[in-house]
């Protein structure tokens, strides 16, 4: 079993990035690969089937992001696999449920068919006045099918072009999932399904997009301009503890302001103007609904006087179970489990990671100051 994710640093242009991730991680990246191709054939997608798919959304890529496409290609290149395939590991739910042979987007059908494989993560943000020394502090338990503990990997990257450093953990072959950059801002994504999922731009680099930039407001700026291929919540914080929660469907945005200094999401709509999205019925609305009153609930229960470690224990929790936030494999009906905890202190430059589930094993402190303990 995982005790600590590999470390891995990059830096240069971001084909150079890229080339080094994936010669690098090499090993890792390929198993990601084989993971991902079959959980694709189980959903009776195959290899080449799934390398039609993501060429679809290669030209909004290229368009909106080119840097991150020269990321892909060196990734491709150093990793020993096709340029397809770099993408195949941006696009997993994209490409395992969006049909593409008819107009537009796909169907409730097929989003009712999305549901039913994915019900992922629980985020927090919460501002200075709720922790002991007023720092800032925000993190997710990201919830994934049960081996991607064994395919995380912690990255720091320095392009060479002025452009923010990053700390991110991320499945080894994916270049962007949740993290911090170097000016003070952090990003947390959630799951929320809607109907409509189309080739654009991925939910997975979404996070790195924003990562881009050095406060909220050119960071949405940004996204604003972006054609989303698909629905993702994404927790943003910027360095003077300022958060906002934006639940992104596929062509409409719904806002969540911090509620005394909280803010909490797991995997439904909340925002009352894009609530009519929601595709989570029974037991997989009712998960998500008690993950995020939870959260909420053990944040109010110190509040004033949280400390990091007090978060540990918040992303540990049991309670509830099967629906807990500290989720085990064979909580529910798939393979999905925590398998990663990540909490945040941007503005100072932190970044503390667990393996999953996070009850089970310590966190590691990260830090652009070099510090890695």
């Amino acid at each position: 079993m995982t005790a600590t994710f590999p470390y891995f640093e990059f830096a240069g242009s971001p084909h150079e990035i890229g080339y080094q991730h994936g010669s690098q991680a090499r090993e890792l990246v390929h198993r990601h690969l084989k993971m991902a191709l079959g959980k694709l054939a189980a959903a009776g997608v195959d290899h080449a089937e799934a390398r039609r798919r993501a060429e679809l959304y290669m030209p909004h890529i290229e368009r909106h992001t080119p840097k991150f496409a020269r990321e892909l290609e060196g990734l491709a290149e150093g990793a020993g696999i096709e340029v397809a395939d770099a993408y195949i590991l941006q696009l997993r739910a994209e490409l395992q449920t969006t049909k593409f042979d008819a107009a537009g987007g796909d169907s409730a059908a097929e989003a009712r068919e999305r549901e039913a494989i994915a019900n992922e993560c629980t985020t927090f943000a919460i501002s200075g006045e709720v922790t002991a020394d007023g720092v800032p502090i925000a993190g997710q338990n990201a919830d994934l099918p049960a081996p991607t503990r064994e395919l995380g990997i912690v990255m720091r990257v320095t392009p060479d072009d002025g452009r923010p450093e990053l700390l991110m953990l991320t499945p080894a072959g994916q270049i962007s999932y949740i993290g911090i950059n170097d000016r003070g801002m952090a990003v947390f994504a959630n799951f929320i399904n809607t109907a409509g999922w189309r080739p654009g731009f991925p939910r997975y680099l979404l996070s790195r997009t924003i990562l881009e930039h050095d406060s909220i407001a050119t960071a949405r700026q940004r996204l604003a301009r972006i054609e989303r291929a698909s629905s993702r919540n994404v927790v943003i914080m910027q360095g003077d503890g300022q958060a906002i929660d934006l639940e992104l469907a596929v062509e409409r945005e719904g806002v969540i302001e911090p509620d005394e200094g909280v803010i909490t999401h797991a995997n439904h709509f909340v925002a009352p103007e894009v609530v009519d999205e929601e595709q989570a019925r029974g037991d997989r609305l009712a998960n998500s609904c008690t993950r995020h009153e939870r959260m909420r609930e053990l944040i109010e229960s110190k509040r004033g006087a949280i400390t990091v470690e007090d978060t540990m224990t918040f992303f540990r929790d049991r309670a509830n179970a099967p629906d807990a936030i500290c989720r085990y494999e064979g909580d529910g009906p798939d393979d999905y489990m925590t398998f990663a905890s990540v909490i945040a202190r941007p503005s100072v430059g932190e970044l503390f990671v667990a393996p999953g589930p996070p009850d089970q094993h310590e966190y590691t402190r990260y830090a652009f100051d070099g510090q890695v303990a």
